[in-house]
């Protein structure tokens, strides 16, 4: 496709890719020290950031494949 995308497609594009489920996790203090650690040494802002990083950095450690999987619409077309 070439061209600009419609006004539409583009917000529409935006939404699915900004928005994130809400995931409610339970912490021991050793959890909360944890994150603690992780926002000083990386400089995230939040306790969420540090999660993400966190996971995300594990993942990578593991060489595993952190892309969000394809939709079954999308395996389709």
């Amino acid at each position: 496709m070439s061209g600009p995308l419609p006004l539409l497609q583009r917000i529409a594009l935006c939404y699915t890719q900004t928005v994130r489920k809400r995931t409610t996790i339970w912490l021991d203090e050793a959890d909360r020290a944890a994150l603690a650690t992780v926002r000083e040494r990386y400089g995230v802002a939040t306790d969420s950031d540090a999660i993400r990083l966190a996971l995300r950095l594990l993942a990578e450690s593991q060489r595993v494949n952190v892309e969000p999987a394809s939709t079954k619409r999308d395996s389709r077309q």
